[in-house]
């Protein structure tokens, strides 16, 4: 679906009618950063094409988790107040509250039946405090004790993920 007016722009797009569970699932998808990072906020460029079925989502959530594995704790969520005025793409910012990971899930829902997205950009810093990761899990039978993965990891501030 064309969506520039005389300028080139670049869209990914979701149907919420493709996805096995119809209505009310989100879009997910995962981001990776190279280190435990403290997350300030993320922003999300997105279209608001109403006329075409295309709207900003109506609720994101977000999840963080260290090791890729288990995304732990209450997730960020966010509310959009849909815009049926005007139609033209805009940013949206989600405030992040400083929080650790170097794994983001983001679930985006749909106001209509489009979503499209341009870009997506977080604004985060590595985060330096110390973190320690415990092995909770004994070994299975045979298994190398150095080869068991954590299970958990404190973090100084006494916030804990599981990988």
């Amino acid at each position: 679906m064309p969506m520039s007016r005389g300028e080139s722009y670049e869209w990914v797009g979701w149907r919420n009618d493709t996805f096995g569970g119809g209505a009310g699932k989100p879009v997910e998808m995962v981001f990776e950063f190279d280190t435990v990072r403290n997350f300030t906020s993320m922003l999300l460029h997105t279209n608001n094409m109403f006329s075409k079925d295309v709207q900003v989502f109506v609720r994101a959530s977000v999840f963080f988790s260290v090791g890729g594995q288990h995304f732990s704790g209450q997730p960020v969520q966010y509310s959009y107040m849909p815009d049926s005025i005007m139609e033209s793409a805009r940013d949206v910012t989600v405030k992040l509250h400083n929080r650790i990971g170097k794994y983001l899930q983001v679930h985006l829902y749909f106001a209509l039946r489009w979503i499209m997205l341009s870009e997506v950009s977080f604004v985060s810093s590595e985060y330096y405090k110390q973190f320690h990761c415990a092995i909770f899990t004994p070994p299975t039978l045979g298994e190398n004790s150095s080869s068991r993965r954590p299970a958990m990891c404190v973090f100084q501030n006494g916030s804990r993920d599981f990988p």
